[in-house]
């Protein structure tokens, strides 16, 4: 039982002894009417529709790794587990707009990541606004050492 579907595929049901009947979908890549000739499997590609796909997704943009977080913690931080900290907070966030801005040159239509940029950038601000007020001397020698220009 082969069934057209469109140009090239075709879709059969198959039932092997004692499974339940799966759907397959054959391909040729060369020549369709030569696929409805054929009834061996040698020529197609088979392809199982019922199966969800195996492929890995790959990731949007490159993020950040637990190695560089925990790197930029030991940096910045005053031990190991300040993840808190502000110098911390910008360190991090620096490297994460670095990723999207790199990312949204090749993709310049990607709205949802350069909303997301634009969040990380106010909130970067604010914190650096913060320790203006907190920590003078730590926010200068922070922005020398992300090369921050303000």
């Amino acid at each position: 039982q082969i069934e057209p579907l469109r140009p090239g595929f075709f879709a059969r049901r198959r039932e092997k002894n004692g499974q339940k009947p799966r759907t397959e979908l054959l391909f040729h890549p060369l020549n369709p009417a030569l696929a409805l000739k054929l009834a061996g499997l040698n020529d197609f590609q088979e392809i199982q529709t019922e199966k969800k796909s195996s492929r890995k997704r790959s990731s949007i943009m490159a993020t950040m790794t637990k190695e560089i977080a925990a790197k930029t913690i030991t940096t910045y931080g005053k031990n190991d587990k300040d993840s808190g900290n502000p110098k911390v907070q910008v360190a991090l966030l620096t490297h994460r707009i670095a990723e999207i801005t790199e990312h949204l040159k090749i993709h310049k239509k990607d709205k949802h990541s350069r909303r997301g940029l634009t969040t990380m950038v106010a909130y970067r601000r604010r914190l650096l606004n913060y320790m203006t007020k907190t920590d003078l001397e730590g926010y200068r020698t922070l922005i020398k050492q992300l090369d921050l220009r303000r």
